[in-house]
């Protein structure tokens, strides 16, 4: 498959993604999903690859999933493409490579999402988090960050005390990588 937003590299035996929609501010779109499954196949047969890491090109890491692409959809496309995306972010845990989000701005909505199917997180101070959408997201975000951190795989930057406190709460505002007031998933940070 020839990639339109995906620019990947193979350098040391580290597997180099970086989403490249910067006038979208990488937003999600079918064509990245259906990308990334390929590139996420293509990498688990290659045994010298040691690790993934994820990044965004411009300001942002990824702005959420693509509106201009979703705001003609049924509630049953919507379903599939919310499982298509689902599917993909599940696939970097199947991998037996770690999975490194070298979050570099915004991750918003399915951009957190992504950040979460990922082993590890390293943020630039610049990077901005959040769930702003009003469609019951976060409350989402909550239940899976009690029943991830019940699991031990512990993939949420948001707090489970955040969540706990303030379960009606629709999003904990805008999260940066400097001030992340208990945010705690976030592995480390970096200019």
């Amino acid at each position: 498959m020839e990639y339109e937003i995906l620019k990947t590299e193979i350098k040391d035996n580290i597997a180099i993604v970086t989403i490249s929609r910067p006038q979208a501010l990488n937003a999600l779109n079918t064509r990245f999903f259906h990308e990334m499954d390929d590139f996420v196949a293509k990498i688990s047969q290659m045994p010298d690859v040691r690790a993934m890491i994820i990044t965004g090109e411009g300001k942002a890491f990824v702005a959420g999933a693509d509106i201009a692409e979703m705001v003609d959809k049924d509630q049953k496309e919507g379903t599939e493409f919310s499982r298509l995306g689902q599917n993909t972010f599940s696939s970097f845990g199947k991998l037996d490579i770690p999975v490194i989000a070298a979050i570099n701005g915004f991750a918003l909505g399915g951009g957190l999402e992504l950040t979460m199917g990922c082993d590890f997180r390293i943020a630039s101070t610049k990077a901005k988090f959040g769930q702003p959408e009003e469609l019951g997201a976060y409350s989402r975000l909550c239940r899976h960050t009690a029943a991830f951190t019940a699991r031990g795989t512990g993939r949420c930057p948001v707090s489970v005390d955040d969540c706990r406190n303030d379960r009606r709460r629709r999003c904990p505002a805008y999260r940066t990588g400097t001030k992340s007031g208990g945010a705690g998933r976030i592995d480390g940070y970096s200019n």
